[in-house]
Formats: C-alpha cells, structure tokens, sequence
C-alpha cells in the first residue's frame, strides 16, 4: 500500500495526481496544483514513487544525453517536443544569468545556444534538482519521465505488439484530435477515476493549469504505477529505461534517463 504520483509543470507550479496503489490497484485519484516541488513532495505521505515531466540529470557534454536522442528516436520525430536540455553550468547558474548570458555559456558547453523554451523551463528544472541534491533519499523515488514517450509506450501497450515498444500519438496534443486520442487512452488506463477526477478538475485546479498539463500527469502517473508494480514484483509488469537498462549518472549522481 502506497501513494505514487504524475507531476507536470504548469502556469501555476506543479500539477499532481495522486494515486493510492494497494494490491496492484489504484484508488482515490486525487489532483492537486502545488506552486513548489517541495510541496508536491509532502501532500500526501508518504510517497513510494514520483514521476516528474522534468530532465533531471544534465550535462556539460557537447555528446548532450542519450535518452533524449533515444526518446526522439523512439518517437519517430512525431509529437517529440523532446528539447535540447540545458547544460548543468547554466542550471546551477541561471540566477545570475540573463538569457543571453545563459545561452552563450550553454553554447560553450554544448555547441548549442539555449532555446527560449529550455531557458523558460530552467527555474523548474534547477528547483527538481535543488530538492533532489538537499533529499538524497528522494533520489530512490523521484524518476524523470517523458509524457509523450508514455503515451507512446502506453498505446502500444493497449493495442500493439513487439518490441520496439513504442506507438507514437497522432496529433499534437493541443489540437483536438490530440486530446481526443490522449484521453481516449487514459480512460481506457484508469477506467472510471479517471472520468470522476476530469470532471472535477476545473474546479480543482482553476486557470493554473491546462488540460493538456492534466493528461500528462496522468501519462506520467501511468508510468509511475508501472514503476510501483515493479518495485514490488508483480508478476510480468516491466518498467524499462532510455537508454535501454538505464542511463549513466551526471556529476552530481542524478540519472540522465527517461523511464516509462
């Protein structure tokens, strides 16, 4: 028995969706938006596992990291939004950096200058690993994940085969034919919680996030159970990596991989 949780970042923070996981089951679905990581953390406890939409390790390798290449690669260049992460020195940094500052030290390190959407997702990606490096014991917890390759990993698993175990969306997932296909997924994942907690999601989270930032907590709550269900050695649950059997650890020992 045991709480797990799907984070994404969204306008106001960090949405959450809780889960209770007893006997390989979730139960009492629950979704909160907590303006600090810390605080998605500690509502409810404890938690066995956390799976966050944020890179976790970085580098200052101009090689850059192989999950991201294998995340790219698994989805086929569809629906990727699988970017270029920032270097750790522009992590570590960033206060005293303006973009153009963090771009070119980024540029140093990696021979690519820093997008305008990595230097936007800098504060959040430095607060995960603020609280990971202060929390060792988060780090057996708190795993980095990819909606987009869980939704992929998550409709091959309903309605593919083979390995390679990915089936990529269609649509982009802001379009509405993207959230028909998310959701279609999703219900067919977490069967009526998952309806009941939609429904109720306007008046839980308000303007401070979207509905696409939603169903991706909900992918990554996905790949948290599977993860969960794993740990504790359910018969014939997997829980698999990018890179395949798990990425190597950054400077500072945080894994650079993507789990689904």
């Amino acid at each position: 028995m045991a709480w797990i949780a799907g984070v994404d970042g969204c306008k106001g923070g960090w949405i959450a969706v809780y889960a209770f996981h007893e006997g390989g089951v979730l139960k009492d679905l629950e979704c909160h938006v907590e303006k600090d990581f810390e605080n998605v953390m500690s509502c409810p406890a404890p938690l066995a596992v956390v799976a966050v939409d944020m890179p976790i390790g970085l580098c200052d390798s101009k090689v850059g990291r192989a999950c991201d290449k294998e995340g790219r690669k698994a989805l086929k260049g569809r629906r990727s939004s699988i970017f270029p992460v920032p270097a750790a020195g522009v992590s570590d940094l960033y206060r005293e950096m303006t973009y153009e500052s963090a771009s070119r030290l980024n540029e140093d390190l990696t021979d690519k200058r820093l997008t305008k959407q990595s230097w936007n997702l800098v504060p959040k990606i430095a607060e995960v690993r603020g609280y990971l490096m202060g929390n060792p014991a988060s780090r057996e917890i708190v795993h980095e994940v990819h909606p987009e390759v869980s939704f992929a990993a998550m409709n091959h698993h309903e309605h593919g085969g083979n390995d390679p175990p990915f089936s990529p969306m269609r649509f982009y997932k802001t379009t509405a034919g993207g959230g028909i296909e998310r959701r279609t997924l999703l219900r067919e994942m977490f069967a009526e919680p998952f309806e009941e907690l939609e429904v109720r999601m306007p008046e839980l989270v308000g303007k401070r996030a979207g509905l696409d930032d939603f169903y991706d907590a909900l992918a990554c709550l996905w790949t948290a159970q599977r993860v969960h269900r794993f740990n504790e050695g359910i018969l014939g649950e997997k829980c698999r990596s990018l890179p395949e059997g798990g990425g190597p650890c950054d400077v500072t020992g945080l894994p650079m991989q993507i789990v689904y």
